[in-house]
């Protein structure tokens, strides 16, 4: 090692003294300064002699102001303090000087340190040395020293390097330091002992070191400039050496110093006087961040300043991730959070302690859980139709019990959970631990009577659909109540399904009607998720009988949706009031060619039995089959598919007035002339509505056309004539279960059991008056008895229809002083 600088200052003894647990360095931005500066060390013989540093010099570090004797005393201040700006934002120049006495003398290096300068001086320049011994007690890791540096260089060695040294060690170094040919005092901890393995010069001037520590890290970073002669922040790596001690331990950190010098520390003869360095906010750094990172032994386009990363089509296996750690004794800690798929790895640099910002998180998006479910089975069969991910509604007919649903999670380590309500019989299965939007939706169905339906659809005012749909209606779960299910509803008659409407524990009244209105009501199906966010209220009225007929009006975003429920053989449906409707959807599927449908006046149809306002182009009537009318209404046209025996009698009744034409006899009951009904033909040229007649024509097609009729209400119309007691009765409804007299081979038989066809007529005799048959004349032409009075019973001269005298006659018709009486 070439000699050293003879005129070194002495340190102030806190080498070795000085000592701290913090991962940082003292007072790192040279804002505490020191009032007394610390001793020197010269070294004479064996002995080392103190002497205090001029000048100034930073809290905490040891500059190398000249305090030395040769012969005489010789002083020079190196270290100086300087601020930025106004404030006391203060930093260090380090200035390089001449030291001496006229031309005899040498140039001193500026330096600061942590450790104890000494210096062997004497009036023989080539024997002279010095350097620096000790440091501080320090056991972290740091991975680079960073400061502020301003170089301005004097005009005599313009390209001196300064230089930047940092080293920790493990142990103690010793050697001798003093005369640079005969070292006579033996210290600890030298700067060239300590260095010697990793720098030739220092090696060349460390000379025998007696008892060996371990170099555990070190930098030497020389530089002649910066940036523009302006500050520039440089940062310089630490590198740590390798170690081999034997037991496959690696030794940590017991001591570190830093040396910053303005001068090129170890080549004394190229120190320049003048060059300056400016230094400022010197600061250990604890790197924190990644080194390398893959997953499944492929990169993943790593950068170690970029944070997020995207696998989220990749499913996390943590044995399939790998990184390395950029940091000598940083730490890495990852967290998987399994329900967001989100994997992060934070790592912290060993000063985190002491620095709360002293980490980096990376963080790696994997594929989350979908929260889906892969199956669903009902007793062990999976429900029919099942299909992930597009139809989360289902309906089952048949009846919840605890376990009968059972549910896989599509995801790896989860568990897909059911959850039953007892009121809405809905079953709602997701993955509770997941907890996101995903949800399938089991609706159990009761089994009850289906009733064949025709739907009339419409939405403020205006015509959807007609679909013909069956109504389920189930037994309620209280008493006296019933459940309504209508399943697959669709606005559009079929071809959108929305989904179900179940309409639970609707109370029954004792005479069929029912009603109920629920403002929590939603639609149960895949397609309905949008459409129940503007529902607020449904409301349900009907009446249960053999058939159903019922309203549902669902209020969706002020609007009022109608579902109008009329059985599928309905005789009449109302339309009317509703916007362009569809006539022939809505007689689509009907089972009463009969059927009449009522609709605004502005509906223009060729459709049959279409009453439009008022008026109905054409009416057509199936004989046989159930009629009814509710309001009046005129008919251009009427067809009637009843063809006549030509020459017999039949009966028959009609909604409207007709008038017959020359080869037909219509004709009413007008009297009762024993056993024979007495039909008299009618007196005017028409006929009455709903008034039951009998008919005799030579024309069999008497009632098949009509036109320009006026067709009268059917709905509480009184469809019989009355004679006596005697009753003529007409139907437009198949009755059954008779008792009377129904017209058969010329004369009204009696029955018990009879049945009656639309449009037929019957016979009902008063009581006592009863006969096995009477017989039909028309036009009065068995006797010419046409009165009937009243007389009390058990009067003298009565005669039976017969001719024979009766002397105590009971109830009946008899002849009594040569007239009909009815017997009381």
């Amino acid at each position: 090692m070439k000699m050293r600088k003879t005129y070194l200052a002495a340190l102030a003894l806190c080498g070795c003294g000085l000592t701290t647990s913090a991962q940082h360095l003292p007072n790192e931005g040279f804002e505490n300064w020191k009032t007394t500066c610390g001793s020197s060390i010269q070294v004479s013989s064996t002995n080392g002699t103190e002497r205090v540093r001029p000048g100034v010099e930073p809290a905490s570090w040891n500059g190398s102001s000249v305090n030395q004797k040769v012969g005489m005393n010789a002083t020079k201040e190196l270290i100086f303090q300087a601020s930025k700006s106004s404030t006391d934002d203060y930093y260090v120049q380090l200035i390089n000087k001449f030291v001496g006495l006229g031309s005899i003398g040498s140039n001193a290096p500026a330096y600061l340190t942590f450790g104890t300068p000494w210096v062997y001086a004497a009036t023989k320049i080539s024997t002279c040395d010095g350097g620096t011994y000790g440091g501080m007690n320090f056991t972290y890791h740091p991975d680079a020293i960073k400061g502020d540096y301003k170089r301005t260089a004097g005009t005599k060695k313009p390209t001196e390097q300064a230089h930047i040294i940092v080293y920790l060690w493990n142990g103690t170094f010793t050697s001798k330091i003093g005369k640079k040919d005969a070292p006579t005092m033996e210290v600890n901890n030298t700067d060239r002992a300590i260095l010697a393995s990793v720098n030739e010069t220092a090696k060349a001037g460390a000379g025998t070191i007696t008892q060996e520590g371990t170099l555990i890290a070190y930098c030497d970073k020389s530089f002649s400039s910066t940036t523009d002669n302006d500050w520039q922040t440089i940062e310089v790596p630490l590198i740590y050496i390798d170690q081999n001690v034997g037991t496959g331990e690696e030794l940590n950190p017991e001591s570190m110093n830093v040396i910053i010098s303005s001068a090129d520390y170890w080549i004394r003869d190229n120190i320049g006087a003048e060059n300056q360095l400016d230094i400022d906010n010197i600061q250990f750094v604890y790197w924190h961040a990644l080194k390398t990172l893959s997953y499944d032994g492929a990169e993943i386009s790593f950068d170690e300043n970029t944070l997020n990363y995207d696998l989220s089509s990749t499913v996390y296996d943590a044995s399939k991730l790998h990184y390395t750690i950029k940091g000598k004794a940083a730490t890495a800690h990852t967290n998987y959070n399994r329900i967001t798929g989100k994997l992060t790895i934070r790592v912290e640099g060993e000063d985190i302690a002491a620095d709360a910002n002293s980490f980096t998180e990376y963080t790696i998006q994997f594929k989350a859980p979908t929260g889906e479910i892969s199956n669903i089975k009902y007793n062990g069969v999976t429900l029919e139709g099942f299909s992930q991910g597009t139809k989360h509604y289902y309906s089952i007919a048949g009846t919840y019990s605890e376990g009968c649903l059972t549910a896989t999670a599509a995801d790896n380590g989860f568990d897909a959970g059911v959850n039953y309500d007892n009121e809405s019989h809905i079953a709602t299965i997701n993955v509770p631990e997941v907890g996101n939007d995903v949800a399938y939706y089991v609706q159990f169905v009761k089994d009850g009577v289906n009733y064949d339906s025709k739907l009339l659809i419409s939405m403020a005012g205006s015509f959807l659909a007609a679909p013909s749909q069956n109504v389920i209606i189930a037994a309620g779960d209280n008493p006296n109540t019933i459940d309504l299910q209508l399943l697959n509803f669709s606005l559009d008659g079929g071809e959108s399904i929305i989904g179900d409407i179940f309409v639970p524990n609707v109370t029954l009244a004792a005479d069929g009607s029912f009603t109920k209105t629920m403002d929590n009501f939603a639609i149960f199906g895949d397609n309905a998720i949008d459409i129940n966010s503007g529902i607020t209220e449904l409301t349900l009225n009907g009446v249960l009988g053999t058939e159903l007929n019922a309203t549902i009006n669902i209020t969706w975003s002020e609007y009022p949706i109608i579902v109008s429920v009329t059985p599928i053989n309905s005789n009449t449906i109302d339309a009317t009031n509703i916007e362009e409707v569809d006539v022939t959807a809505i007689k689509e599927g009907l089972t009463n060619p009969n059927c009449i449908v009522y609709v605004n006046e502005d509906v223009s149809t060729a459709e049959t039995n279409v009453i439009c306002g008022n008026t109905c182009a054409s009416l057509a009537i199936k004989d046989g089959v159930a009629f009814s009318a509710p309001k009046d209404f005129t008919a251009t046209s009427v067809t009637y598919d009843r063809t006549l025996t030509a020459g017999e009698v039949s009966t028959f009744v009609l909604p409207f007035a007709f008038t017959p034409d020359a080869n037909t006899t219509v004709a009413e009951l007008a009297s009762v002339n024993g056993t024979s009904l007495v039909f008299k033909p009618i007196s005017t040229s028409e006929t009455v509505a709903n008034k039951p007649y009998v008919v005799k024509s030579t024309n069999a097609d008497a009632l098949k056309t009509f036109s320009n009729v006026n067709v009268k209400a059917t709905t509480g119309a009184t469809l019989t004539t009355e004679v006596y007691g005697y009753k003529h009765i007409g139907s437009y409804e198949t009755l059954t279960g008779l008792t009377g007299y129904g017209y058969a081979g010329g004369e009204f038989v009696y029955t018990t059991r009879g049945t009656l066809n639309p449009y037929r007529t019957y016979i009902t005799a008063p009581a006592g008056s009863e006969a096995e048959a009477f017989s039909l004349v028309i036009d009065n032409s068995t006797t010419g008895l046409d009165s009937v009075s009243n007389a009390a019973e058990g009067a003298n001269d009565c005669y039976d229809l017969s001719g024979r005298r009766v002397a105590r006659p009971s109830k009946g018709l008899y002849i009594l002083n040569g007239k009909k009486v009815i017997m009381k």
